[in-house]
Formats: structure tokens, C-alpha cells, sequence
């Protein structure tokens, strides 16, 4: 099996994920903000870290099992702890774009992300259209996403 490789440069790699990993696509390009340019966060799952989610949900409990248990724990996996904690630097730095449906479940959470993050001094792209989650959603924005990723790693040929 060969690797996946890549250009060895930031401006040659960018993120994006829908729901988990939409959240995912933020949280590596915060805590790896010298390998990866952008991020896109489709419906993102935000409140990943925070909530003990089998109490709310029991058929996401086993969700549960890859955090660790206690509050210091689950704090390195919350986004907006991370954010909190990251330097100026980092943060006055990042190229992130969060879409969210208006019917979408998780509507809140990018909400508040959304003000946290700009309270925070961390600039992003935003937007809320109509829709729910589910993939008529994620496949009516993809290409604005793709074209954000494009424009930020626009350079990284060769």
C-alpha cells in the first residue's frame, strides 16, 4: 500500500468535512495550523468534546467512548476550548468557512461557534442557507466549499 502523498507544503493542503467531520476539518486546522491552509465545516458537529452525548441521545453513546471522562479530558477535543487556548497567532490566522442548514439540528451549535469565534478575534466565513442534514444539503454547497479551499491554496501547484 502506498502512501497518500502530498505536497509537502501548508498551501498545498485544506480540509473539509461534513457533521463529525466537519468539526474535525476545524479542530486539525487549529492544532496543525503549519500543515493544513484552509478548513470547511459542513453542518459541523461543534459540540463534539462538550457534551456527554449518550445522556441526551442513547444511540450516540458509543460516541462517548473516545473521549476521555473527565472534564480536562474532554476539554482538548472541545473546539471552543481549543479556540480559547490557541495563541493570536494561530488564530488570526486560520481560513475557515462554516455552512450550516437552517433546518439542520445543529444550527445552534454553528451558531454559537460562529459568535465565539468572532469574539475571539477569529475571522471565518459563515453562512446559513435553507436546508436540513442530509446530503442534498452538503451536495448543493460542495463547490462553494471546494472553491473557499481553492482560493486559499491558490499558489500551491508545483
Amino acid at each position: 500500500m502506498q502512501p497518500y502523498r502530498t505536497l509537502p507544503r501548508k498551501e498545498a493542503r485544506g480540509l473539509m468535512g461534513l457533521s463529525m467531520g466537519g468539526y474535525g476539518a476545524l479542530y486539525l486546522s487549529l492544532r496543525h495550523p503549519n500543515t493544513f491552509a484552509a478548513a470547511v465545516s459542513l453542518s459541523g458537529a461543534l459540540m463534539i468534546g462538550q457534551l456527554i452525548l449518550g445522556e441526551a441521545r442513547p444511540d450516540l453513546a458509543q460516541v462517548d467512548n473516545l473521549f476521555p471522562p473527565t472534564l480536562t479530558g474532554r476539554e482538548q477535543w472541545d473546539i471552543f476550548a481549543q479556540l480559547r487556548m490557541a495563541p493570536n497567532a494561530v488564530r488570526g490566522h486560520l481560513h475557515w468557512k462554516l455552512l450550516c442548514g437552517t433546518e439542520d439540528g445543529l444550527i445552534e451549535i454553528n451558531r454559537a461557534f460562529h459568535h465565539y469565534a468572532l469574539a475571539r478575534g477569529t475571522a471565518h466565513q459563515y453562512n446559513e442557507y435553507p436546508g436540513r442534514h442530509d446530503w442534498p444539503f452538503w451536495d448543493t454547497y460542495a463547490v462553494e466549499s471546494l472553491d473557499f479551499l481553492a482560493e486559499h491554496m491558490a499558489g500551491a501547484e508545483g
